[in-house]
């Protein structure tokens, strides 16, 4: 059993790594310093790596103790375990760090998705091509026509 600590306690460990990453990433977003990225990508795709590897380390560890190495198995491996239930503690903290870093990537992903979405805008303005498209409207309150709404930067 002192394997599977030594395992889940590696994969807090990643996880800790992981939601630092996490927390520099959305600052960088924030700020807009895109560049920054690439090497924090790189790193956070390689703990992501070290995580399904600690994961199938734990699956294969289960199964050699003769039970089903699924994650939606291994409380009940736990339970049915003598000395696995002295380490439920420490897997309950594992599911409230993951669940914590899946909320970070989702905000992350968020703020990626908006900036692409303002990114994206400006550059089809700067194109002409945002009145197609646009929920605008005129000062009368009209939808413009197709002829005014390329009145565009482009065209100027």
């Amino acid at each position: 059993m002192q394997a599977l600590r030594e395992i889940l306690e590696n994969e807090l460990e990643a996880v800790d790594q992981l939601t630092g990453l996490l927390e520099i990433e959305r600052s960088l977003l924030e700020d807009n310093k895109h560049q920054s990225l690439d090497e924090l990508l790189t790193k956070k795709n390689a703990l992501l790596l070290n995580l399904n590897q600690l994961e199938q380390k734990r699956s294969q560890y289960v199964i050699a103790q003769g039970f089903d190495g699924s994650p939606e198995q291994f409380p009940e491996f736990l339970l049915k375990s003598d000395s696995g239930k002295t380490l439920i503690p420490l897997v309950e903290r594992l599911k409230e760090k993951l669940e914590d870093c899946f909320q970070k990537n989702r905000v992350n992903g968020g703020i990626a998705e908006l900036s692409a979405y303002c990114i994206d805008h400006s550059l089809s303005i700067l194109r002409g091509t945002s009145g197609q498209d646009s929920a605008t409207y005129g000062p009368g309150g009209q939808k413009p026509t197709q002829s005014e709404s390329q009145r565009t930067l482009a065209k100027a």
